[in-house]
């Protein structure tokens, strides 16, 4: 089991009347608690928010995909909590969705998207809940040690009447074993899309790929087919003790279902950041998922700025959120915070308050240049449920334009609650609003819950990827699952009944530091000015191809060629070079077709740019 360290403090926190009144929601007396159905223990919705709740503002749906009871008739299958006039009732314990074989075929985890019917796709009846799911184990022969998680279920069933569940169980080759799927989201084209992290199936250490799934409706099946894909992103281990791992993913895709993003909170070990500092890392697509970008690194040490008023390493962990707005343009929910000092081997952060925050880091044009913004510095981070440790669950809700995001977490209120060593387990619903068609913000954090019937019991929150408009007012759709005894025992689900707010308004403007990347010459040159390169030249080609770089002072500058799979396939060019623009030439030669990358690294700098042989 990897060991995570995490740095807090004891320390007082007063608050005027009017700083708490500034966080409270003004629609908190007409917010209302709707229970919705149980699960047999709180591990389906733990570990950071997945896509269990869904809305559809189309068809004015909002679904929960969740575990069953062990008392029901498929103990260890899934079932679902339905709403179709926008979450203001339910029908509840809808299901099964899944039953399970055997008792070796338990579904865990599981996430699911609403799909609109191709024939009909105005009926609510006939639109389906597509859902996925982990398989904790499976009856085969021979092949149940490949994984922690050896195989998966995913099918859909019918919101209306009768269900017409279907379900399809996939047993994972050794090289697709996979853990427990980050998110799953489905495009306005109708494409299904999850990721998870490839796992070793004999060391059960992570194994150096990303699994991209895809799902595209079969209409003769009346079902979706999936196709998983690795992608290979390597990290080191931090040493003998610390395993190597990544600590999430996630993907997000335009309206039009071409553009889209995968980002990775990770550390490659490659001297981008001390060990100890996970980053995100993103990767851009612009045809639909056939091809991604070179990989776009960002550096977080400038959000220190809008903390603390100084940089120094700041890192992120655990949980991200995605979501592409109405320009094309990604935006990255996730905490950041100061590195500790304890040790420079240990994945860590550190939340002393007043040394992290929740923010949006994102691209203002495609992913040229990156920022961020600080939305809240919350009171408490982690709380512990019994062995379960919950951070903020950070999650974004949209519009269905996409000109409206609304970002969430959950915190604890100290003043109401106290602070005591198990943190943030007495959460309420955080929110803040940005209208990216007049780049303003709602006036400030707002705390939807306080003074409300889910007031200090919002735990493992859910929030929908999108909500309901109507004119100036916006609904969130938001669940949580309530600890009725231990976590071990039967969970009760609460759905927030009209958590409306207004749009009306938005004015504030949010202070905005940028981000160094490395693999994007603009960004650094945003930055610094002092170092830049170039496409190259012919590309593609064939035999020999140039680039420019251009920097303000003598460089030593080393040039080096790799595969798709980063393997060295052209020695190690250095030059030391004078101040200016200069040419490198490489000769290719000797290289078959296909695509390659050159990496250009000096002292401070690494940028890697694609090239093509013909």
């Amino acid at each position: 089991m990897k060991k995570i360290l995490l740095i807090v403090g004891i320390f007082a926190f007063t608050c005027s009347i009017a700083q708490q009144q500034s966080k409270l929601n003004p629609s908190a007396s007409s917010v209302s608690c709707i229970n919705l159905g149980q699960s047999m223990n709180v591990f389906g919705s733990a570990f950071s928010g997945r896509t269990q709740l869904y809305a559809d503002p189309d068809l004015n749906i909002v679904t929960l995909t969740r575990r069953s009871l062990w008392t029901s008739a498929s103990p260890h299958g899934l079932f679902a909590d339905i709403s179709i006039d926008g979450g203001n009732t339910f029908t509840t314990e809808a299901g099964p969705m899944y039953t399970a074989p055997s008792d070796t075929e338990r579904a865990r985890y599981p996430q699911g998207v609403i799909f609109k019917n191709p024939q009909y796709p105005t009926i609510v009846d006939s639109a389906f809940i597509a859902y996925y799911a982990p398989l904790t184990s499976y009856s085969t022969t021979g092949t149940s040690s490949y994984a922690p998680w050896p195989a998966e279920v995913n099918g859909i069933t019918r919101i209306g009447t009768p269900m017409n569940a279907r379900q399809t169980i996939t047993y994972y080759s050794p090289a697709f074993s996979g853990c427990i799927p980050d998110n799953e989201i489905i495009t306005p084209q109708g494409i299904i899309w999850n990721i998870d992290k490839g796992i070793d199936a004999g060391t059960k250490d992570y194994n150096d790929s990303i699994i991209i799934s895809k799902g595209i409706w079969n209409p003769v099946k009346r079902d979706f087919d999936y196709t998983r894909n690795i992608f290979p992103f390597s990290v080191p281990p931090f040493n003998s003790e610390y395993i190597k791992t990544i600590a999430r993913t996630g993907i997000a895709f335009s309206k039009n279902g071409q553009t889209g993003y995968f980002a990775v909170l990770a550390n490659e070990g490659s001297g981008f950041e001390p060990d100890a500092i996970y980053y995100p890392i993103v990767f851009k697509t612009t045809d639909g998922g056939n091809t991604w970008s070179l990989p776009i690194r960002i550096h977080l040490d400038s959000t220190g700025m809008l903390i603390t008023g100084h940089s120094g390493n700041y890192s992120t962990a655990w949980e991200l959120d995605l979501e592409v707005d109405v320009h094309d343009n990604l935006h990255m929910l996730m905490a950041c915070s100061a590195d500790s000092v304890v040790s420079p081997t240990q994945e860590t952060i550190n939340v002393v308050p007043g040394s992290w925050g929740i923010f949006d880091v994102f691209t203002p044009d495609g992913g040229i240049k990156w920022k961020a913004t600080l939305l809240a510095t919350p009171e408490t981070f982690r709380g512990t449920f019994g062995g379960i440790n919950e951070d903020s669950r950070p999650q974004i809700c949209a519009n269905k334009n996409r000109d409206k995001l609304f970002f969430c977490w959950f915190d604890t209120d100290i003043i109401a609650y106290g602070s005591d060593s198990s943190g943030n387990v007495h959460p309420d619903m955080h929110w803040r609003g940005l209208d990216a068609l007049t780049n303003t913000w709602s006036p400030g954090e707002v705390n939807a819950t306080a003074g409300t019937c889910a007031a200090g019991e919002c735990t493992f929150g859910l929030v929908a990827n999108y909500g309901f408009e109507s004119g100036s007012n916006f609904t969130i759709p938001v669940s949580y699952q309530k600890i009725l005894t231990d976590n071990m025992s039967p969970t009760q689900h609460v759905y927030l009944g009209n958590n409306t707010v207004s749009t009306s308004g938005w004015s504030s403007s949010v202070n905005v530091v940028g981000l160094a990347t490395d693999g994007s010459s603009s960004s650094v040159t945003e930055i610094n000015n002092s170092f830049s390169v170039f496409p190259n030249y012919p590309n593609p080609f064939s035999g020999t191809t140039s680039f420019d770089i251009s920097h303000t002072k003598p460089l030593s500058v080393s040039v080096e060629v790799s595969d798709m799979f980063g393997e060295i396939v052209l020695p190690m060019i250095t030059n030391n070079l004078p101040a200016g623009k200069q040419t490198i030439a490489i000769d290719a030669k000797k290289l078959s077709p296909g695509i390659y990358f050159y990496r250009v690294k000096t002292e401070e700098f690494s940028i890697t740019k694609k090239m093509v042989v013909m």
